[in-house]
């Protein structure tokens, strides 16, 4: 008979184990929404060659350059996310609202009007920027299914080197959650009878008989917000040239609470529940001109440093069963890792990026704006000061799984009359991670959530409307974000210790692979902002 085990251990034990954080974490940090002033969210964000606006600073900070008078902004956005999924044929569907300051800025500007050559105008300008929301929540359900987490447990446990559960030791006693050689989720899933072990073949085997089937539902909720605070110096040269530099500032709060579970066909049934947090702070360097060989034209383009983070991450699990039969024993109870209350520590490189805009002007009535953005995703890197080889594993995995990532932005100004403006704007950014992308859970981490989404293309579509006076200006901006993506509740590939190499489900007799569910992502936002210039 099993040994049912229940643990509390000193906060710290997780750090004995393997970091956390993996490629598909790195992706998720690295993604940003097009968000901003409202006129930047109405015209696409297509603002790399044109300036002038608050929020398009962190894209060129020769953005600031354009200025010719000081300037106040702030900016609320509301947004509705809407997520709608297919999964084995159910369709379901959740929303969320949110209410955000997505930017405010201050510019002050210096000009020397009686100048028409060198140094015109110095310009200095802080901005806060919210880059990011993490905001959805999403639920799946299938009828039946022919595929089951507790095959995969199963075989993420027989490629562990360290099958046997008489290997569950540390220090001579039976304390395998503070066994850096065995995965939290080996422990869990044996301790919580989703596997079972046979002593001749010395493998582990999933609970159900062959061909069983299982009614999966999953639950989660993400939360949190990624921002930017700029300090940046921006001048006009010869009123032909502006010029921009820029010291960036990101913060991180990230949370993921979810839970997965099945009711078995022929009685039981488990729940996996799962926290997941990561906060930290990062650090970029920007530099970017904009070129107006004509008055009718102008051309920018921009670098940005990798960002440098310093993340920590906090974890833990819980496996309810119920009703499990073992050696004809009904059982039911919860199995629970440790909490990870201290954390773990490390850095992350997310990417480089560069962009390139041409801004068309006509007259003093019409502005039609382009930009093309690169992101090196596949240079993103893990890094822990303690320990060189703890991310030799998730950094290769970002090779195997992460491709650079593309974005066009188109934006339109029209001004019927000189106080008002009617914009519009389209945005495309590519997906960060390759078609047949697979999370594979290493065989020592703490972590025992496995959901994981390959992400598709995500499309903006925009438009806005503006009021400048002499002083005061507002915008009002709406924007519709479609993004799709294949979700996966567990993975269909796990790492085998022992060969070096990663085994599939197909390794598996009569197992099926995880069906992934499709999923749309969008949000209504609706983005107001009001100014003084002076």
């Amino acid at each position: 008979m099993k040994r049912f085990l229940t643990l509390i251990l000193a906060a710290g034990a997780a750090c004995t184990l393997m970091a956390q954080s993996d490629e598909f974490d790195a992706a998720r940090i690295a993604r940003q929404d097009i968000k901003g002033t409202a006129r930047y969210t109405a015209m696409g964000g297509a603002f790399a060659a044109l300036g002038g606006d608050a929020s398009a600073i962190q894209d060129n900070p020769a953005a600031i350059g354009v200025y010719r008078r000081s300037d106040l902004t702030f900016t609320m956005d509301f947004s509705i996310d809407k997520t709608e999924s297919t999964w084995g044929g159910r369709k379901m569907n959740d929303s969320k609202f949110n209410f955000g300051v997505d930017n405010t800025a201050f510019i002050l500007s210096v000009t020397n009007s009686k100048k028409r050559s060198g140094l015109i105008s110095s310009n200095f300008g802080f901005a806060y920027n919210r880059i990011k929301t993490y905001n959805r929540r999403l639920y799946l359900k299938q009828d039946v299914s022919s595929a089951s987490m507790t095959d995969f447990m199963a075989l993420h446990s027989n490629n562990n080197q360290y099958t046997s559960p008489a290997n569950f030791t540390s220090a001579g006693s039976y304390d395998p959650y503070n066994n850096s050689n065995i995965s939290w989720l080996q422990i869990m899933s044996y301790e919580g009878y989703m596997t079972n072990f046979d002593t001749l073949s010395k493998e582990f085997s999933s609970l159900l008989d062959a061909g069983e089937t299982v009614r999966p539902t999953y639950f989660s909720h993400e939360r949190g917000n990624m921002s930017e605070f700029n300090f940046t110096w921006g001048g006009t040269i010869s009123n032909i040239a502006y010029l921009g530099f820029g010291l960036n500032l990101r913060s991180l709060d990230y949370t993921l609470e979810s839970t997965y579970a099945e009711s078995f066909e022929k009685g039981g049934s488990f729940s996996l529940n799962n926290y997941y947090s990561v906060d930290g702070v990062g650090l970029n360097l920007s530099a970017g001109v904009i070129i107006q060989p004509a008055d009718f034209l102008r051309i920018g383009a921009s670098i940005q440093t990798p960002t440098w983070w310093t993340l920590e991450d906090k974890n833990y699990g819980s496996l309810n069963y119920r009703d499990i039969d073992f050696d004809g024993t009904a059982y039911s109870g919860t199995q629970s890792s440790p909490v990870n209350g201290d954390g773990y520590k490390y850095d992350l490189n997310t990417p480089f990026k560069t962009n390139f805009g041409l801004a068309a002007i006509i007259g003093k009535q019409a502005v039609i704006s382009a930009e093309y953005e690169f992101s090196n995703y596949r240079g993103m890197k893990y890094k822990d000061a303690n320990d060189p080889v703890a991310f030799t594993e998730a950094n290769e995995g970002i090779k195997d799984i992460a491709q650079n990532m593309h974005a066009i932005k188109i934006g339109a100004e029209y001004k019927p009359v000189d106080e008002f403006a009617i914009r519009l704007g389209y945005a495309y950014q590519t997906a960060p991670t390759k078609d047949d992308a697979m999370r594979w859970i290493r065989w020592n981490t703490t972590r025992t959530d496995t959901e994981y989404s390959v992400w598709k293309g995500t499309q903006y579509f925009s438009a806005g409307i503006g009021y400048r006076g002499n002083i005061f200006y507002a915008d009002l901006a709406y924007q519709y974000r479609m993004g799709m993506e294949d979700f996966y509740s567990f993975s269909n590939a796990t790492y085998n210790d022992g060969n070096a190499s990663w085994s599939t489900f197909e390794n598996l007799d009569g197992n099926s692979a995880c069906t992934p569910a499709r999923i749309h992502d969008n949000r209504h936002n609706i983005v107001a902002t009001i100014g003084l210039r002076f």
